[in-house]
């Protein structure tokens, strides 16, 4: 059986990402707000859409209350797209759309999978690492270092170190990975 780990890093930045969409929404509110005020043949509309923005808030606040997990804001950009499609309100729909999908990306786990072939990592795209590049990989105290080559050095802390995964076993593991592509690669 093949041998495989997984790591799930910390995303130190999820708190200013919810922020950051936290007030973006803010932003689409104040300005149906201000169409509601400005424009009478939306104004239902509008007022309905902030209406049901504040619903979701609230559900996520006593979903909070009772430990359970909802999040409010993915459900209310789709709505505030909607609403701008409705309009027709072209540049807002692209900007809200572009921010959605950031926001997805953003709120996404970040896991390393690591195996006797070759190690993924969860840049952007999703990265293939190659043994073969690399001239070590460590963890130690729940901090993963990856130094390649290159010279290029990765470094993360990983979400629960103690429980994740065995640092002794998996730096043995990558250890073993690293000399066999050594051995692999001189020549004879």
């Amino acid at each position: 059986m093949m041998q495989k780990f997984k790591l799930v890093l910390k995303n130190e930045k999820v708190k200013q990402h919810k922020l950051f969409s936290l007030l973006i929404i803010i932003i689409n509110i104040l300005f149906l707000a201000f169409l509601a005020i400005t424009s009478s043949e939306i104004r239902f509309r509008c007022i309905a859409v902030i209406i049901l923005i504040a619903v979701l808030f609230i559900i996520e606040h006593f979903s909070k209350k009772k430990n359970k997990e909802y999040n409010a804001k993915a459900p209310a950009i789709l709505i505030i797209i909607v609403t701008y499609l409705t309009f027709k309100f072209w540049l807002p729909v692209f900007i809200m759309a572009i921010l959605a999908v950031l926001y997805i990306i953003s709120e996404r786990q970040l896991i390393v999978y690591v195996n006797s072939s070759n190690i993924i990592y969860p840049s952007f795209t999703k990265k293939t690492i190659e043994w073969k590049e690399l001239s070590n990989i460590l963890l130690k105290d729940g901090l993963l270092t990856i130094d390649f080559k290159n010279n290029k050095i990765i470094q993360q802390l990983i979400e629960d170190a103690e429980v994740a995964v065995n640092e002794k076993e998996f730096n043995d593991f990558c250890r073993a990975q690293l000399e066999s592509v050594a051995t692999n690669q001189r020549p004879d």
